[in-house]
């Protein structure tokens, strides 16, 4: 939803600033209907590009903060991964080692070759059971256990 937000400002700033730099005449248009509140005539004018170069620029912003919120939250990008390795470390942190197993384990179905979600899965192992082996049994894992 917070995505949907931004695009829609992003989108609203940015007709108003293409308005502001390009078609004056749609401005003073609404102008007549608003002028004791929001506009002056003689500073519409003479001020239009530094009205319009900022509102085109929070346009952008808006855009692109809503476009990157949409990717992290789309299941297959490399953005998403990354989330999800955050999720997973500041549940570690927080020292809630079964959902950063949980978290990893998720991440090595998708990449079983991640080594930070490797890492992580075993650190949270540890933590829960100092004794156990902590090692997930994976083709990767086991190769590497053959190499040693």
């Amino acid at each position: 939803m917070e995505a949907l937000v931004k695009i829609v400002l992003g989108f609203c700033l940015l007709a108003m600033s293409l308005s502001y730099l390009y078609r004056p005449v749609w401005v003073l248009k609404v102008n007549q209907l608003v002028r004791e509140i929001l506009f002056n005539d003689a500073n519409l004018l003479h001020y239009r590009r530094r009205l319009g170069v900022p509102l085109f620029a929070a346009a952008l912003l808006f855009l692109y903060s809503g476009m990157v919120n949409l990717k992290v939250r789309s299941g297959n990008s490399r953005a998403a991964a990354y989330s999800d390795m955050n999720e997973a470390y500041r549940a570690f942190y927080a020292r809630q080692y079964a959902q950063a197993d949980k978290l990893c384990s998720e991440i090595l179905k998708t990449n079983p070759r991640e080594a930070h979600a490797l890492f992580l899965l075993r650190q949270s192992r540890k933590a829960t059971a100092p004794s156990a082996d902590v090692l997930p049994s994976t083709p990767t894992v086991r190769a590497v256990r053959h190499r040693r």
